[in-house]
């Protein structure tokens, strides 16, 4: 893919690990404007932000292309940028991906050899590269590339003509609702746990066919294909997806670190899952002093972002030397801004209505995005009190955090314990279905409506699958009775959010329980408006 400076990066950290292993009415990709001490958003000096002298001068390489909360509405940016680096860090995604060829170009191209064994299928899909595509995006959920539509989708990045690695943006570029991709937005359609199984099928899946006894054309034509090499086993790469989106990245990345420095995490009693997650969407960083969702990392801590390279073959002296690399990345994703509501205004009545109970319930730990005392708290609910799916909170516990600081190896990254889940920053959150940290609720509506959840899901796709009203994903309840101790095994089983599964919980957060209905349809009114 050819990145240009009209496209937003997302995180590296959580998209490499699992894989290694705008808004408007079409796709407005951008990197956003930088605020600075002078603008009426402030930048407020805190804890974590990094420290720069340096101010925002308009220029060609970081455009504004998102709508931007006016001065008097929306959380202060709180986080000064060092603009040489962000401009830097941008073109790490354009130019200079750090990691190696890790993935065969041939095995891209003739996955379709593990999906069926229709002779007449796969003739077309040798044949027919835009098909190919195509179906190669639904499978596995990735997001078609807007300048190379019948080729690799946004983030594979060809190293040679032989080998390919994979960035950031596999995982934080989405499909907006608004439509086409919107980078820095989760990927809530993609299965990382289903894209590698088949690359790790594909040789023995290609031998097979090979020693069959094949029609012509057919025979000719499967022999004059090269077999792609193996990828790579990776330690700890199984059942790391549980749903569409929702990946146990945090998991693998530690697994991978775990190793690099000599530990056994498994004889060592250490936990290596840690449930499924969707990720933050990158926009959220500006205004915010830690990351990810149980708020274990500060801001500036552009290490924990690192470690999931351990499973691209690098060794830690090797990662080391991408220290500067990865600050400027993250100079260049505190730039990021979110999107506006691109639909219809909701009502003025209703959002009034909403904002007043949005304050009086929710911005105690969401923030306060209106009026004179505009604030996020960067409060950390604790699991007993928020009560949704316990497994990241739970099982990255002192023991966890003391091995990972020993690969950190540096206070300023210094990873804790939190023992709860970060309230997130909701500018941009009509974009970021499904809900909660594990993607388990399909609209806002639900997220304050906890006894109506549904247990077994499937998100609906196509024309009108965005809920407008609700805010979310339309869906068709699933009947069923699997074993809540049985992992989904293959993508279509994991098409169905089932909540009874560990890692995919979807109580929790009940504080919308006791609105009317007419209550709740005004706050979701609200947080349109964000």
């Amino acid at each position: 893919m050819t990145m240009t400076p009209r496209i937003l990066a997302g995180s590296l950290a959580i998209a490499v690990g699992a894989l290694v292993s705008c808004a408007g009415d079409s796709a407005r990709i951008g990197a956003a404007e930088v605020t600075d001490a002078t603008d009426a958003t402030s930048v407020a000096d805190v804890s974590g932000a990094i420290d720069t002298s340096d101010t925002v001068e308009s220029d060609d390489t970081l455009v504004p292309d998102v709508e931007i909360p006016p001065p008097e509405r929306g959380l202060p940016v709180i986080h000064q940028v060092d603009t040489a680096a962000a401009a830097r860090g941008e073109a790490v995604f354009a130019e200079a991906w750090p990691g190696p060829g890790i993935v065969p170009q041939l095995a891209l191209r003739h996955l379709y050899l593990t999906w069926t064994t229709d002779l007449f299928k796969i003739y077309g899909y040798y044949t027919g590269a835009p098909s190919y595509w195509a179906a190669f995006r639904e499978r596995y959920g990735f997001v078609a590339d807007p300048d190379a539509p019948d080729g690799l989708p946004i983030g594979f990045h060809s190293v040679s003509a032989s080998t390919a690695t994979v960035t950031c943006l596999v995982c934080h570029a989405g499909e907006s609702p608004a439509g086409g991709a919107l980078l820095g937005l989760p990927n809530a359609r993609l299965d990382l746990q289903g894209f590698y199984d088949d690359l790790r099928a594909l040789p023995a899946a290609f031998e097979a066919l090979k020693a069959k006894d094949l029609p012509e054309p057919y025979g000719s034509l499967i022999k004059a294909i090269p077999v792609p090499d193996e990828v790579p086993s990776l330690a700890g790469m199984t059942d790391r997806t549980g749903a569409p989106g929702a990946t146990d990245a945090m998991g693998l990345g530690f697994n991978f670190g775990a190793l690099a420095i000599g530990r056994d995490p498994e004889s060592d009693g250490l936990h290596t899952r840690f449930g499924y997650q969707n990720p933050n969407p990158w926009w959220t960083l500006a205004f915010k002093t830690v990351r990810y969702w149980d708020g274990s990392v500060p801001i500036g801590g552009h290490r924990t972002m690192m470690a999931t390279l351990l499973g691209l073959g690098l060794d830690p002296t090797t990662l080391v030397s991408l220290d500067s690399t990865f600050h400027d990345v993250e100079q260049y994703l505190l730039t990021l801004r979110p999107p506006s509501w691109p639909f219809e205004a909701p009502n003025g009545d209703d959002v009034a209505t909403g904002r007043a109970l949005f304050d009086q319930h929710c911005a105690r730990c969401h923030g306060t995005y209106d009026g004179d005392e505009r604030t996020y708290p960067n409060h950390v609910v604790d699991l007993a009190e928020i009560g949704t799916d316990p497994e990241r909170a739970a099982h990255f516990g002192e023991a966890e955090a003391i091995v990972a600081n020993q690969l950190i190896a540096d206070p300023a990254h210094r990873m804790v314990s939190t023992g709860g889940y970060l309230a997130p920053v909701l500018h941009g959150v009509w974009a970021t279905a499904p809900y909660l940290h594990n993607g388990s609720v399909p609209d806002l509506t639900l997220v304050l409506d906890s006894e109506s959840r549904p247990v077994r899901w499937r998100r609906a796709t196509g024309e009108g699958a965005y809920d407008r009203e609700r805010v979310g994903w339309r869906y068709e309840v699933v009947s069923g009775e699997p074993g809540p101790d049985s992992p989904p095994k293959t993508i279509d089983e994991r098409r169905t959010i089932d909540a009874r599964h560990p890692g995919l919980s979807n109580a929790g957060h009940t504080f919308g329980d006791a609105f009317t209905d007419a209550e709740r349809a005004a706050v979701v009114a609200y947080l349109k408006t964000l």
